[in-house]
């Protein structure tokens, strides 16, 4: 009996009406465990196996202990797998969260362990106290997350240098304004914030209200002389944050996260997409894109950085142009991610297509490449109608060799049916950068 088979028909229902707008991603984002499923013995003439229809889980099959539930969360059951990416319920006791990807639960998570932490520490620091009672007060409503990252950006700052310069000139030998004051007040809170977010390892551009909430609050207090304890050994005791990274090019994204404002961060950007390539109005659509965040943005012109002498990096700039929400946005990072790793400690890429929406890289020794950062990856006609779409580019020089690379693993169908078009799988694929 699969684990689908187990689950009561209510929750079957539950989950069914849980599906999201992920249709682009079907055909190739996909990530996962190996399910206890039967595969069919069906199969086309070419060898390729019959479609699968996405399973329905539960968090226990899926996740480890201590992502699955701790003492201030719980991912609920069941978790169903639409779109090629695992659909989340995480209940905590500040408030219920809708979870798309294993990435994103990651960081949910890992925020939910900072408002719990600040809830802990509300009575022993007095800066903690007013955000510590508002986390403690939301109980487990739903916490509607923000839709569009701009809405973040405006809280740290977006522009506030290039208005204030400007100011600067305006006000030059005159006396000071209120209103010039306030805008002084505004940068030096933002640069606040960054530093905080930075201590506490989490995202300043987080999508979290609740996070921002406590930013906002640590921020002001640190501005007017108060908080100024080294947030980090108080909130991640014994390094316990579920997404701390310590490598260099980790290192030096979060540094220019928390040194830079949202403006600088755009030119910087924008600036290295030029000097790799990268026509301008692909430029200016994706460093405008409603939903990338400064930091998405970073991170994912950093790891195109990575891919010195790589040819048409802005393949993958077209490609991340699809993304339609966070959680996609962030796949797309992740994708950069995972090229430039493979690029830097297996085999040199040459050069970088789209097909399907999807960047294809072609290395030096003869290989196709398709790197995929997703949760669960499924046999259906979309996949399929991708992986032979990839086929049809004409490379020169031809390649020899196909490799499928995804960070999680594929159903039994999807295994065989990518080897039945000629494709190596690898599963499990961890970036290392």
């Amino acid at each position: 009996m699969t684990p689908s088979q187990r689950l009561p028909l209510e929750e079957k229902l539950i989950c069914a009406s849980a599906r999201s707008r992920w249709s682009f991603w079907r055909a190739w984002l996909s990530t996962g465990v190996v399910l206890f499923v039967v595969v069919s013995a069906s199969v086309a003439q070419d060898g390729t196996p019959a479609y699968e229809a996405p399973p329905v889980l539960r968090a226990a099959d899926i996740l480890p202990p201590a992502l699955r539930k701790s003492p201030y969360h719980t991912v609920a059951d069941p978790v169903s797998t639409d779109g090629h990416f695992y659909h989340f319920t995480l209940r905590s006791r500040y408030g219920r969260y809708d979870v798309v990807s294993l990435e994103m639960l990651k960081v949910r998570v890992h925020e939910v362990s900072i408002l719990d932490r600040a809830v802990e520490l509300k009575n022993e620091y007095e800066f903690l106290t007013a955000a510590g009672e508002r986390i403690e007060a939301t109980g487990e409503a739903l916490v509607r997350t923000v839709v569009h990252p701009v809405e973040t950006v405006k809280a740290v700052g977006q522009g506030i240098g290039e208005r204030f310069a400007a100011l600067g000139r305006l006000f030059k030998g005159r006396k000071r304004s209120k209103r010039r004051d306030s805008f002084v007040k505004e940068i030096l809170l933002a640069k606040h914030k960054r530093g905080v977010a930075d201590e506490i390892n989490v995202d300043v551009y987080s999508s979290n209200p609740q996070i921002q909430d406590l930013l906002n609050s640590i921020a002001s207090q640190r501005a007017a002389g108060h908080a100024t304890v080294n947030l980090g050994t108080i909130f991640i005791p014994g390094g316990v944050g579920i997404v701390v990274s310590v490598g260099k090019f980790s290192a030096t994204m979060h540094s220019l996260l928390r040194d830079k404002s949202p403006g600088e961060l755009a030119d910087i950007n924008e600036e290295k997409l030029e000097w790799m390539g990268v026509g301008q109005q692909l430029r200016d659509r994706f460093i405008n894109h409603p939903e990338y965040s400064p930091r998405h943005q970073t991170f994912l012109v950093g790891a195109l950085e990575q891919l010195s002498g790589v040819g048409n990096r802005g393949a993958v700039i077209e490609a991340a142009l699809h993304a339609t929400d966070e959680a996609s946005a962030l796949s797309y990072q992740k994708t950069a991610e995972m090229l430039a790793s493979y690029h830097l400690r297996e085999a040199r890429i040459h050069r970088l297509g789209i097909a399907a929406g999807m960047p294809v890289a072609y290395t030096v020794d003869g290989t196709t490449l398709v790197a995929a950062p997703s949760d669960y990856v499924l046999w259906d006609a979309e996949t399929e109608s991708a992986i032979h779409a990839v086929g049809e580019i004409g490379h020169q020089p031809p390649t020899h060799r196909r490799v499928f690379v995804t960070a999680g693993r594929l159903s039994p169908r999807a295994r065989q049916g990518y080897r039945a078009l000629g494709y190596t799988t690898r599963e499990g694929y961890r970036v290392s950068l």
